[in-house]
């Protein structure tokens, strides 16, 4: 060897041999075979052998136990049979490449080992990030992705009935296009469609079951006889309904759901032939559904109340709400083969309009898992993207992380590529590690989504199929995807650099200096995450103001210590007016009586309650004596009873006249009470005290005026409504109300034996305080805003890692910096705030970007703002002053350790 070849052949077998044992292998293999051979034979110079004896005889083992593997792998390829020249390159050159990649992935793996805080830390960030995005995704999946569970559900479509007169109506105005069928109507349709391969219609009935077991009250579906074959659903045991089983002369037949048969029957299999009782009427069980069996009512019925039906009977029982004639229904359709959507409701349209022009009436159609969860998809989608930003900003976080890492692995790396190893081959070895703590990140994300999955559940208002939702196997391949996606992501910051980067200032040691650029790059990063976070804070705290705005609303009466139930009285057992009437003065008095109540009383308009709008019909009235114009619209109003006190008890002010007394009794003057909406918008100038309305063919005489009561929800506009004494009005269906001396919540159980008292057989349900009931009606703008919190708070607190793990990596880069300014006189203050300005600096450039976008983005949160702006000047002043904080916070100990260098220790090493 020449000795022009010794010196940088000798420095490369030394700087090899100054790795650690374990990489050294690792290192060795990425070389060309010339480079390992003068490796070899300088190592057996005197000189190396004196210095290097030990390290020598070890790469002498490996080398040897490598070229014998090789001779091995040779032979056995000999020996086996060899396919043509042309694929024996191909696969030798796989061969190669997944050794090399196994390699990568285990020196990763050991390299990782070696950096357990960066590990650790890099693991929980993105499990954050992952985890979030998942427990969204697990949602939007089984809220709006997953198919519905009939046969083929792609084919369904629900039918309503469009009535243009309703347009801007103040009561119809958002149901124009969402009108229910009545029973001729759908005769009409299933004689006369072509398109439609079999139609039906459903809706739903409150019923008492009384036996088997005891009394209950249940959400019975009510359904044509196809309804089942439609759907494509086969009973578990037995039969759906037969055609004709749903007239009015048909005996009375009953599907269970699965539900109903485990608890009432036992899960009897001989079920078939057996009686449930429903309202005093016996039907047989003819059938029983699969579990899982749900089909929701989207406009009939209760929220909670829209899915899960514990039993079904055919729509034409005269007991239901008098018969046929009087029964709304919702319409389902299954399309014939080759028919499209279009085509079909081309020709129901026509149908419904009929021959008066212009038409009043028409009809819409719209694929039943849309009609479903199509209210749903945009906030489930703006907080999947909410998740998404947040699992952004934890890339952003362990990119920094990675390249402030890459600062002190430059010394390895540099000796790699002088070595020989290609920049290819470091870049694939850096994104290898970057990928392995994204799958590891995922797999934390996956169990944190397994326990967010379920929270999310049991949190969630009652979003249709929210309850279904769960991790699936195809929710865990988003989690490892969404690992893989980000480990390149985050990598590829680093990798960049060390690409870029060059083993001479390693060599010339270089030791206290960052790859070129890192530094920047670091900063953009950081400015990157900085705008992200702004964004998620700025969308929380509009749907903050939002929420505070709802809440701070005031109901129109005193909510606290207020209990309330409900209890429906069976009509075949309470046929009369005066056998209601008499239930319910009896009850009022026996819950009087209970210690601890101040006063009782009761309404069928129960504010907040889940069924206002089912249980509150809108009537026409006239004021007699009063001439209405052509062109104006017949007054109408929101019709309620109450039984005596009910205002009082409830704490509505009575702003003119009386509320209802018991002289309001069923042989007493026809009396009304109406609210101050009705009165202003029905009267305005005039005093109504005394007027007289014309309600179908009775008179009655306004004897009072409340206070307006927001009976939906708090950021729901009143109405005009008035009340009927329940004496001369009785209604089957009462919710009660007592006020309490202290907590109601303790009271409800005497609550429920005091009706109980009066008759064991009625159930009693919604047993709730009225405070609580207010809560619920906001549940939906709380869920939306209680999870874009969550995401911001974890978006702050990562940003707030980043500024600070940023700023003392640029500190520790700058020591020999300050420790030249302090001995040439620099203070500790001003040392201080040049870091602080320089972080200062990085936060304001992203939290003006980040305010910039978020004033774009917000915007497709208009629709679920009460009182605020999307550009809310103190929501986004809040958001600026809060990250500056959080910048001078995580700043400011990075700094004042920079701060505190010895000028002395830092000259003295130079």
């Amino acid at each position: 060897m020449s000795g022009s070849k010794k010196k940088p052949q000798l420095a490369a077998a030394l700087l090899w041999l100054s790795l650690p044992r374990r990489e050294r292998i690792i290192v060795m293999a990425d070389l060309e075979e010339e480079y390992r051979n003068d490796i070899l034979t300088t190592l057996s110079h005197r000189q190396a052998r004196v210095w290097y004896w030990r390290e020598a005889i070890s790469l002498m083992r490996w080398y040897l136990i490598s070229r014998i593997r090789k001779y091995a792998h040779h032979d056995l390829r000999q020996l086996s049979p060899s396919p043509i020249r042309s694929e024996s390159g191909t696969i030798a050159r796989s061969h190669s490449f997944i050794q090399s990649v196994l390699q990568d992935i285990q020196f990763g793996i050991r390299s990782l080992r070696r950096r357990p805080l960066f590990t650790a830390v890099a693991v929980i960030t993105l499990g954050l990030g992952i985890g979030a995005t998942t427990t969204m995704f697990s949602a939007v999946d089984g809220v709006l992705l997953r198919p519905l569970s009939y046969e083929d559900p792609g084919k369904l479509v629900s039918v309503w009935l469009t009535h243009l007169e309703w347009r801007g109506h103040p009561f119809f105005g958002d149901y124009w296009d969402r009108g229910p069928l009545d029973f001729s109507q759908y005769e009409t349709w299933r004689d006369a469609t072509t398109q439609f391969r079999s139609v039906a219609v459903h809706g739903e009935h409150t019923m008492t079951v009384t036996e088997p077991g005891e009394p209950e009250q249940l959400s019975v579906g009510l359904a044509s006889a196809g309804l089942f074959q439609t759907l494509g659903a086969h009973p578990l045991i037995g039969r759906g309904f037969l055609p004709g089983e749903d007239g009015p002369t048909a005996k009375r037949v009953v599907v269970l759901s699965s539900s109903l048969w485990r608890t009432r029957f036992a899960a009897d299999p001989a079920v078939l032939g057996r009686t449930l009782t429903l309202d005093g009427n016996a039907y047989s069980v003819v059938g029983v559904l699969p579990a899982g069996f749900r089909l929701s009512t989207l406009v009939l019925g209760t929220p909670s109340e829209r899915g899960d039906r514990a039993a079904w009977i055919p729509i034409g029982q005269p007991e239901i709400l008098g018969g046929l004639d009087n029964q709304d229904m919702e319409g389902i359709g299954r399309l014939a083969p080759g028919v499209s959507i279009e085509q079909a409701r081309a020709e129901t349209d026509a149908l419904f309009a009929g021959e008066e022009r212009p038409p009043r009436m028409g009809a819409g159609l719209v694929f039943r898992k849309n009609d479903e969860t199509g209210g749903y998809s945009t906030p489930l989608f703006l907080l999947l993207g909410a998740a998404g930003i947040l699992l952004l900003t934890a890339c952003c976080n362990v990119a920094m992380l990675a390249m402030g890492e890459a600062t002190g692995r430059r010394h390895e790396i540099t000796i790699r590529a002088a070595l020989g190893a290609r920049i290819p081959r470091i870049v694939r070895q850096i994104l290898t590690e970057s990928v392995l703590l994204g799958l590891l990140g995922s797999a934390l994300g996956a169990l944190l989504a397994f326990a967010g999955t379920s929270l999310l559940v049991s949190l969630g208002p009652p979003i249709p199929r929210l309850d279904g939702v769960h991790m699936s196997t195809r929710v865990l391949l988003f989690a490892s995807s969404a690992g893989i996606a980000t480990g390149v992501l985050f990598g590829l910051a680093p990798s960049a650099l060390f690409a870029r980067g060059s083993a001479g200032p390693a060599l010339r040691g270089a030791g206290t200096r960052t790859i070129t650029g890192g530094h920047t790059v670091q900063r953009h990063v950081v400015s990157l995450e900085i705008a992200l976070t702004a964004v998620l804070l700025v969308a929380g705290g509009l749907l903050t103001r939002s929420l505070a705005n709802i809440f701070a609303i005031d109901p129109g009466f005193d909510a606290p210590n207020v209990a309330t139930l409900h209890v429906p009285l069976p009509e075949s057992r309470y046929a009369t007016g005066a056998d209601v009437s008499a239930f319910f003065r009896e009850v009022q008095q026996r819950i009087e009586a209970v210690p601890g109540v101040v006063s009782a009383s009761g309404t069928a308009a129960l504010p907040f309650g889940e069924a206002f709008y089912v249980e509150t019909p809108v009537f026409l009235f006239e004021v007699v004596g009063r001439e209405s114009q052509e062109d104006e619209r017949s007054p109408q109003a929101l019709r309620g009873t109450a039984l005596p006190h009910l205002h009082e008890t409830l704490g509505v002010p009575v702003l003119s006249g009386r509320g209802f007394t018991d002289a309001d009794g069923a042989n007493a003057s026809r009396v009304l009470v109406i609210n101050e909406t009705m009165a202003r918008r029905y009267w305005r100038d005039e005093s109504p005290i005394g007027a007289t309305v014309e309600l179908g063919n009775d008179t009655w005489t306004v004897v009072g005026i409340v206070g307006d009561v927001r009976h939906v929800g708090l950021g729901v506009d009143v109405e005009p409504m008035f009340h009927l004494p329940s004496y001369q009005h009785p209604t089957h269906g009462m919710s009660l109300v007592a006020r309490t001396e202290g907590d109601p919540r303790r009271l409800l159980p005497q609550l429920r034996k005091a009706v109980w008292s009066v008759d064991a057989n009625v159930p009693v349900t919604r047993v709730n305080t009225m405070t609580s009931l207010i809560s619920e009606s906001g549940s939906d703008e709380r869920y939306r805003t209680l999870l874009m919190l969550v995401f911001s708070i974890t978006a702050v607190v990562l940003a707030t890692t980043g500024i600070f793990g940023v700023t003392a990596q640029g500190v520790a880069n700058r020591t020999r910096e300050m420790g030249i300014r302090m001995a040439l006189g620099a203070r500790e203050n001003g040392l201080v705030g040049m870091v602080l300005r320089g972080s200062l600096f990085t936060t304001l450039v992203g939290t003006a970007i980040g305010l910039v976008a978020a004033l774009w983005a917000t915007r497709l949160l208009s629709q679920f703002l009460f009182a605020v702006e999307t550009s809310d000047p103190l929501t986004y002043g809040t958001v600026a002053l809060l990250l500056v904080m959080v910048c001078l916070v995580a700043s400011y100990f990075p700094a004042r350790r920079a701060s505190r260098v010895d000028p002395v220790e830092v000259l003295r090493a130079e």
